[in-house]
Protein backbone atom coordinates (compact mmCIF):
# COMPACT_ATOMS: atom_id res chain seq x y z
CA UNK A 1 0.00 0.00 0.00
CA UNK A 2 1.10 3.56 -0.56
CA UNK A 3 2.40 5.92 1.90
CA UNK A 4 3.87 3.21 4.24
CA UNK A 5 0.79 0.78 4.49
CA UNK A 6 -1.86 1.17 7.55
CA UNK A 7 -5.20 1.94 7.33
CA UNK A 8 -6.69 4.54 5.39
CA UNK A 9 -9.84 6.99 7.11
CA UNK A 10 -10.82 9.01 4.11
CA UNK A 11 -9.32 9.80 0.63
CA UNK A 12 -10.27 12.71 -2.24
CA UNK A 13 -9.03 13.24 -6.00
CA UNK A 14 -6.89 16.67 -6.57
CA UNK A 15 -6.74 17.48 -10.01
CA UNK A 16 -4.56 20.17 -11.87
CA UNK A 17 -4.69 21.57 -14.78
CA UNK A 18 -0.88 22.54 -15.71
CA UNK A 19 0.53 23.25 -19.55
CA UNK A 20 -2.55 22.18 -20.64
CA UNK A 21 -2.21 18.84 -19.20
CA UNK A 22 -4.30 17.19 -16.22
CA UNK A 23 -2.35 16.03 -13.39
CA UNK A 24 -3.90 13.83 -11.15
CA UNK A 25 -2.96 13.11 -7.52
CA UNK A 26 -4.63 11.60 -4.57
CA UNK A 27 -5.22 13.38 -0.83
CA UNK A 28 -6.01 10.31 1.92
CA UNK A 29 -6.42 10.63 5.97
CA UNK A 30 -4.60 7.86 7.93
CA UNK A 31 -6.03 7.25 11.81
CA UNK A 32 -2.41 6.45 13.35
CA UNK A 33 -0.46 8.55 13.79
CA UNK A 34 -3.34 10.93 12.19
CA UNK A 35 -1.99 12.26 9.07
CA UNK A 36 -2.65 13.22 6.00
CA UNK A 37 -0.60 12.54 2.74
CA UNK A 38 -0.69 13.71 -0.85
CA UNK A 39 0.30 10.66 -3.83
CA UNK A 40 1.41 11.14 -7.40
CA UNK A 41 -0.90 8.85 -9.45
CA UNK A 42 0.11 7.32 -12.32
CA UNK A 43 -2.56 7.19 -15.67
CA UNK A 44 -0.39 5.00 -17.50
CA UNK A 45 -0.18 2.23 -14.91
CA UNK A 46 -3.05 3.36 -12.85
CA UNK A 47 -1.38 3.25 -9.29
CA UNK A 48 -0.33 5.48 -6.59
CA UNK A 49 3.07 6.47 -5.82
CA UNK A 50 4.92 4.20 -3.30
CA UNK A 51 6.07 7.20 -1.54
CA UNK A 52 3.92 9.90 -0.68
CA UNK A 53 4.48 13.85 -2.23
CA UNK A 54 3.85 15.41 1.01
CA UNK A 55 3.17 14.63 4.69
CA UNK A 56 1.55 16.22 7.82
CA UNK A 57 0.42 14.78 10.86
CA UNK A 58 -2.44 16.41 12.25
CA UNK A 59 -1.78 15.87 16.27
CA UNK A 60 -1.12 13.16 18.35
CA UNK A 61 -4.73 12.00 19.96
CA UNK A 62 -7.23 10.30 18.33
CA UNK A 63 -9.20 12.93 18.13
CA UNK A 64 -7.08 14.86 15.35
CA UNK A 65 -7.79 11.57 13.05
CA UNK A 66 -8.84 12.97 9.51
CA UNK A 67 -12.41 11.62 9.36
CA UNK A 68 -13.04 13.33 5.68
CA UNK A 69 -12.01 15.48 3.13
CA UNK A 70 -12.65 17.30 0.04
CA UNK A 71 -10.88 19.00 -2.13
CA UNK A 72 -11.79 22.49 -3.89
CA UNK A 73 -12.04 22.25 -7.59
CA UNK A 74 -8.48 24.46 -7.90
CA UNK A 75 -6.72 22.01 -6.51
CA UNK A 76 -5.32 24.58 -4.15
CA UNK A 77 -7.34 23.96 -1.04
CA UNK A 78 -8.75 21.21 0.88
CA UNK A 79 -11.00 20.64 3.95
CA UNK A 80 -10.41 18.36 6.71
CA UNK A 81 -12.73 16.85 9.58
CA UNK A 82 -11.77 15.28 13.00
CA UNK A 83 -13.79 15.11 15.87
CA UNK A 84 -12.84 18.25 17.33
CA UNK A 85 -14.20 20.54 13.81
CA UNK A 86 -12.59 21.17 10.47
CA UNK A 87 -9.06 22.54 9.70
CA UNK A 88 -8.10 24.59 6.41
CA UNK A 89 -4.76 23.31 4.31
CA UNK A 90 -3.42 25.30 1.01
CA UNK A 91 -1.48 22.91 -1.09
CA UNK A 92 1.86 24.32 -2.82
CA UNK A 93 2.82 22.23 -6.00
CA UNK A 94 6.32 23.03 -6.53
CA UNK A 95 7.85 21.08 -9.45
CA UNK A 96 8.65 17.58 -7.62
CA UNK A 97 6.85 18.73 -4.13
CA UNK A 98 3.83 19.39 -2.42
CA UNK A 99 3.53 21.21 0.44
CA UNK A 100 1.01 21.81 3.18
CA UNK A 101 0.25 24.97 5.22
CA UNK A 102 -2.68 24.81 7.18
CA UNK A 103 -4.63 28.17 7.27
CA UNK A 104 -7.17 29.65 9.60
CA UNK A 105 -11.04 29.38 9.12
CA UNK A 106 -12.81 30.19 11.89
CA UNK A 107 -16.30 29.85 10.66
CA UNK A 108 -15.64 26.11 10.61
CA UNK A 109 -12.76 25.11 13.35
CA UNK A 110 -15.14 24.96 16.53
CA UNK A 111 -18.03 22.91 14.45
CA UNK A 112 -17.50 19.74 15.99
CA UNK A 113 -17.49 16.24 14.12
CA UNK A 114 -18.55 16.65 10.75
CA UNK A 115 -18.90 13.13 8.76
CA UNK A 116 -19.32 14.97 5.08
CA UNK A 117 -17.85 17.95 3.64
CA UNK A 118 -17.81 18.92 -0.35
CA UNK A 119 -17.47 21.51 -2.21
CA UNK A 120 -19.68 22.74 -5.69
CA UNK A 121 -18.32 21.87 -9.21
CA UNK A 122 -17.95 25.43 -9.40
CA UNK A 123 -15.48 26.14 -6.16
CA UNK A 124 -17.84 28.64 -5.30
CA UNK A 125 -19.82 26.56 -2.18
CA UNK A 126 -18.59 24.54 0.65
CA UNK A 127 -21.02 22.29 2.66
CA UNK A 128 -20.40 20.78 5.50
CA UNK A 129 -22.82 18.04 7.55
CA UNK A 130 -22.91 16.96 11.17
CA UNK A 131 -22.92 13.56 12.88
CA UNK A 132 -25.71 15.71 14.47
CA UNK A 133 -27.83 16.24 11.30
CA UNK A 134 -26.45 19.83 11.02
CA UNK A 135 -25.98 21.33 7.66
CA UNK A 136 -24.26 24.46 6.89
CA UNK A 137 -23.53 25.90 3.06
CA UNK A 138 -21.11 28.59 3.03
CA UNK A 139 -19.79 30.68 0.11
CA UNK A 140 -16.47 30.45 -0.45
CA UNK A 141 -13.80 31.59 0.66
CA UNK A 142 -15.41 34.02 2.37
CA UNK A 143 -17.30 31.69 4.53
CA UNK A 144 -20.88 33.87 4.22
CA UNK A 145 -23.12 31.43 5.59
CA UNK A 146 -25.78 30.55 2.98
CA UNK A 147 -27.69 28.08 5.20
CA UNK A 148 -26.93 27.01 8.48
CA UNK A 149 -29.79 24.16 9.39
CA UNK A 150 -29.45 22.51 12.30
CA UNK A 151 -32.06 19.63 12.11
CA UNK A 152 -31.58 19.06 8.37
CA UNK A 153 -31.55 15.32 8.87
CA UNK A 154 -30.89 12.41 11.72
CA UNK A 155 -27.37 12.21 10.37
CA UNK A 156 -25.49 12.46 7.49
CA UNK A 157 -23.30 9.84 6.04
CA UNK A 158 -23.05 11.24 1.97
CA UNK A 159 -23.09 14.63 0.07
CA UNK A 160 -23.11 15.99 -2.96
CA UNK A 161 -23.22 19.52 -3.63
CA UNK A 162 -25.34 20.64 -7.39
CA UNK A 163 -25.35 23.59 -9.00
CA UNK A 164 -29.08 25.81 -8.45
CA UNK A 165 -31.03 26.54 -5.72
CA UNK A 166 -29.51 26.52 -2.43
CA UNK A 167 -32.19 23.68 -1.45
CA UNK A 168 -30.78 21.69 -3.72
CA UNK A 169 -27.26 21.69 -2.92
CA UNK A 170 -27.31 18.54 -0.92
CA UNK A 171 -28.13 15.11 -1.31
CA UNK A 172 -28.97 13.19 1.65
CA UNK A 173 -28.94 9.04 2.31
CA UNK A 174 -29.77 7.14 5.69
Amino acid sequence: MAGGGGKVACAAWIRRREDKATRVFAVHGRPSPPALEVLGFDSGSCSLSEEPLARIVLGEDPDDAPLAVAVHPTGDELVCTTAKGCRLFKLIFEEFTVRFIESKAPAIESVGLQKCVAFSTDGAKFAIGGEDGHLRIFHWPSMKVLLDEPNAHKSFRDMDIRLGQVKQYFSLTD
